[in-house]
């Protein structure tokens, strides 16, 4: 088991940079802040939500995708 202080720590351990978490939920929202860096696009979409998130700078380059479902199923994969 590992232990981090932060998000941010968890985040960049995970994937190679601290992603903006705070911001994220507010990009989900359509109303979050510019983050520098960061590219977004957020869409309505007839099932849902998505918003696509793109970082070039700094390295490495990270692009981050979430789709909200309105109605969640529990789906099983055979």
């Amino acid at each position: 088991m590992q232990n981090f202080v932060s998000m941010d720590d968890l985040t960049l351990r995970l994937t190679g940079a601290a992603l903006p978490l705070p911001q994220l939920m507010a990009w989900l929202d359509r109303t979050g802040p510019p983050v520098n860096g960061w590219q977004i696009n957020a869409q309505a979409l007839p099932s849902g939500r998505r918003v696509m998130a793109d970082r070039q700078q700094p390295l490495p380059a990270l692009q981050l995708t979430v789709l909200l479902d309105p109605n969640p199923e529990v789906r099983l994969m055979p």
